[in-house]
């Protein structure tokens, strides 16, 4: 059978699920692999044979324990996404249909769906992950330095009249540049260091931007 994991996003080793797996999932089933997040240290992930495993796309947990996590989907969602990816809508929300959060899962990712639903290889259906990823992470606005702390190259901006002060200081004032060169480039790689943060922290944001997208749709 087809075995389905979340999330594409934390591993590479198979692929994505698309609608190419459809006639798969249609003749031999469709499987998940029943964990917790918290263990995954725990599970014999080298022992559990699959014939097809495939990985999920992006998706956000509209779950009671991860409810509004990037990926940290339930096995009941996990199936769900896989069937609905696949083109069998009835059966991924007859599944969903089971519990009382279940509707909250297809209105938060309802754009993600749609648009894995309608691409017919894994190839595209990663390129619609990164598309979408990349669309709400510049809404979101990266918090990048502004202007006051970089220059046009990215760099610290520098004062053109101590420039010269120094160029006029000749060999004297060699030492004390080397300096401030070095700790020039401490600050900038300490800023760099913050934005690697600041980037990584945007995806742990989306989970919350998804929701509230889903929240003013659902209002209009």
């Amino acid at each position: 059978c087809c075995c389905c994991c979340c999330c594409c996003c934390c591993c590479c080793c198979c692929r994505v699920v698309s609608r190419e797996d459809a006639p798969l999932i249609c003749a031999k089933g469709l499987a998940v692999v029943d964990c917790s997040w918290n263990r995954l240290d725990d599970v014999p992930f080298g022992r559990i044979r699959g014939a097809a495993p495939r990985l999920l796309p992006f998706f956000v947990a509209a779950n009671p324990v991860n409810y509004g996590r990037p990926c940290k989907l339930s096995c009941a969602e996990a199936l769900a996404a896989a069937l609905y990816i696949c083109g069998l809508r009835e059966e991924s929300r007859g599944i969903m249909a089971r519990f009382k959060w279940g509707h909250s899962f297809f209105s938060t990712n309802v754009e993600l769906l749609e648009a894995y639903s309608h691409c017919n290889t894994a190839g595209e259906v990663i390129a619609a992950q990164n598309a979408w990823l990349e669309q709400v992470t510049a809404e979101a606005g990266p918090a990048w330095p502004s202007s006051d702390e970089e220059g046009e190259d990215g760099g610290e901006v520098v004062d053109e009249d101590e420039g010269e002060e120094e160029e006029d200081q000749g060999e004297e004032a060699q030492a004390p540049q080397q300096d401030q060169q070095l700790d020039s480039r401490s600050i900038s790689q300490q800023q760099q260091q913050q934005q690697q943060q600041q980037q990584q922290q945007q995806l742990g944001r989306l989970g919350q931007l998804t929701l509230s997208s889903a929240a003013e749709s659902a209002e209009a």
